[in-house]
């Protein structure tokens, strides 16, 4: 696990991942975590976490997921809908992805 985390961080330096503070918490068959600050750089200017920055952590990590999951080829696709307004407190953000389909 540790390796792959590694990797993953390395491969994201100088990117929106870097920027927005995210970093990746936790691997394992199947699933991947990651969190990001709730902070200036992902709020809103009313103090709310930025609608974008979720979607960008949501893609980030479903996006990691996949490229140590997947044989190299093969075609993953996620469809995200963001319908839902919530607020979030200063602080992190965390999220956990399990992949509910693998398309060939």
């Amino acid at each position: 696990m540790e390796n792959i985390v590694k990797k993953l961080e390395e491969q994201c330096k100088n990117t929106l991942v870097e920027r927005l503070g995210m970093e990746f918490t936790g691997y394992g068959e199947g699933w991947m975590t990651m969190k990001m600050p709730v902070d200036h750089r992902t709020c809103r200017p009313d103090g709310a976490l930025h609608g974008g920055a979720n979607m960008a952590l949501a893609e980030t990590v479903s996006g990691a997921l996949s490229s140590v999951s997947v044989p190299y080829g093969n075609a993953v696709s996620g469809i995200w809908n963001r319908d839902k307004r919530e607020s979030c407190q200063k602080g992190r953000r965390g999220l956990r992805h399990c992949p509910c389909g693998i398309h060939s």
